[in-house]
């Protein structure tokens, strides 16, 4: 769960609260509440219990930053995937944690699989794979995508990488090709086909 945490942090003691934190009960409930209702939500509909299998912190992307009267970090952000098994099978969705004096600790739960992309790269593309998955079946009022897989599982950072992301529309998976190039002065273009 937390291999990544200790050696983000900038020191020892903030390296152990953001341990305590992760590991803590109210940080489970936040994750799993957040993550439950996303799933809850999600086509194909499921009848059947979920339950959360567990949960990794996958990238510190800003380290998570503590004062001494507060036990919830006053900046950083990670990401997490977290595995809910429902009707049979697992899905993993990714959670994006954002931490500020203003607004405490906040979750937001992207698109369920194993994309690179952020939170925000992750928007502007889930909206064309969505619209051209609508065009398969303009009829169909409940389509989600349900998954984003790696092509390339070795890609290095920084070099071009494929992601397939399967859309369900109205009982029938859509296949999208989106192609990812990082730009030179820093962040990445995508094509989505």
């Amino acid at each position: 769960l937390l291999a990544a945490a200790p050696a983000a942090a900038q020191t020892a003691q903030d390296a152990d609260k953001f341990i305590k934190l992760v590991q803590s009960y109210d940080y489970e409930k936040l994750i799993g509440g957040k993550v439950l209702e996303t799933d809850q939500q999600m086509a194909p509909p499921c009848q059947g219990e979920r339950k959360i299998e567990g949960r990794q912190i996958v990238a510190i992307i800003q380290v998570p930053q503590f004062i001494d009267t507060r036990a919830v970090p006053v900046a950083g952000e990670w990401r997490e995937r977290v595995i809910v098994s429902r009707c049979g099978k697992s899905v993993r969705h990714n959670v994006f944690l954002f931490a500020s004096k203003v607004r405490g600790l906040h979750a937001v739960v992207a698109f369920p699989g194993e994309s690179r992309a952020d939170l925000e790269l992750q928007a502007q593309i889930g909206k064309q794979v969505i619209a051209n998955a609508r065009r398969t079946n303009r009829a169909c009022k409940r389509l989600d995508i349900v998954e984003t897989t790696l092509r390339e599982k070795d890609a290095a950072p920084g070099k071009p990488w494929t992601e397939i992301w399967t859309s369900w529309v109205c009982g029938v998976l859509i296949h999208a090709e989106v192609r990812y190039t990082p730009k030179a002065g820093g962040g990445v273009d995508f094509r989505v086909r």
